[in-house]
């Protein structure tokens, strides 16, 4: 809508591709008794770490909680937080690739990086209501996306649902989601282009 700004901006969303890495998933998402989830970000109001920890750390299906960011939770929550570092690129890469589940449900996103990231690799991503004009209708958004970001006891729901499904199901949910956004930001470039001439 920021054609209403200036004329010259476009009347829709031109997204950005997941990036090109050659890093790879060894097996689908869930290979393991428990899910391991990565919260790979900072701590702000915006990305609402806190429910998104909080509600990993709350269910039985996940064993394990990664985080970039240092998390301050009772005891009792605070057992299956793993504080990790960024260190680089490719470690983080790694990293995506070895968990099982992207913790991102934030109050307000277009399409985030760290969710075009897991993509690359082939991961599922937790996430709120994005700001996208594509793709509400597919598995991979029906699955992944939770109305209720503030609310831990939803997005936990919402784990225990994604947890459910089988692993081999799901890597082809998250491949065919990956291609939909590959094809729709590559359309969307080729009519900016078209439309600039």
């Amino acid at each position: 809508g920021m054609h209403g700004l200036h004329p010259k901006a476009t009347p829709y969303l031109v997204p950005n591709m997941p990036p090109m890495v050659n890093i790879r998933r060894l097996g689908p998402p869930r290979s393991g008794q428990k899910l391991t989830c990565l919260f790979g970000s900072w701590n702000n109001h915006w990305k609402n770490m806190y429910a998104n920890v909080v509600a990993a750390a709350l269910s039985e299906r996940v064993g394990k909680v990664l985080c970039y960011a240092p998390v301050e939770l009772p005891a009792h929550l605070s057992a299956k937080i793993e504080r990790v570092s960024y260190d680089t690129r490719e470690a983080h890469f790694r990293k995506l690739s070895l968990c099982d589940l992207v913790l991102n449900a934030t109050v307000v996103d277009c399409h985030p990086m760290v969710e075009l990231e897991a993509l690359a690799v082939g991961t599922p991503t937790l996430r709120g209501e994005l700001d996208l004009d594509f793709g509400h209708d597919h598995p991979f958004c029906r699955l992944m996306t939770v109305s209720s970001v503030h609310d831990p006891i939803a997005l936990r729901d919402q784990i225990d649902r994604i947890s459910m499904v089988p692993g081999g199901e799901l890597a082809d949910i998250v491949a065919d989601y990956r291609r939909l956004v590959v094809v729709t930001s590559l359309e969307r470039y080729a009519r900016l282009f078209e439309d600039a001439q």
